[in-house]
C-alpha cells in the first residue's frame, strides 16, 4: 500500500538498523522510479532520533497523519512559476 506525505507510519522491519523497529514517524520524502513505483521513503522520527530512509517494505501505516504546519514554517515558502518546462521562483 503506498503511503502518503505527512502520514504516520511505524518501522515493522529494518535489517540495516534494527533500532528503529517499532518507532513511528512521520513520511516527508518519497522517491520514486520510472513508472511512479515508490522506491523509498523518507521518515522523521522525534527531536532524538535521526531522520532514515526506508524502503517501502520495511514501513506499516497508522492510519494517522500529522499536521503539515508542525514541519512547515509558513514564513519560508516561495513561489514558483513554471515556463517551457523550467521553473522561476517569483517575488
Amino acid at each position: 500500500m503506498r503511503l502518503n506525505f505527512f502520514e504516520k507510519v511505524r518501522v515493522v522491519s529494518c535489517p540495516e538498523f534494527p533500532e528503529y523497529v517499532g518507532l513511528i514517524g512521520v513520511v516527508l520524502g518519497i522517491s520514486e522510479e520510472e513508472g511512479g513505483i515508490v522506491s523509498s521513503y523518507s521518515v522523521e522520527f522525534s527531536e532524538d532520533v535521526e531522520n532514515c530512509i526506508f524502503r517501502p517494505e520495511e514501513l506499516e501505516g497508522t492510519g494517522e497523519f500529522a499536521d503539515p504546519r508542525d514541519f512547515n514554517n509558513e514564513n519560508d515558502r516561495i513561489r514558483v512559476r513554471v515556463i517551457d518546462g523550467e521553473a522561476f521562483i517569483v517575488e
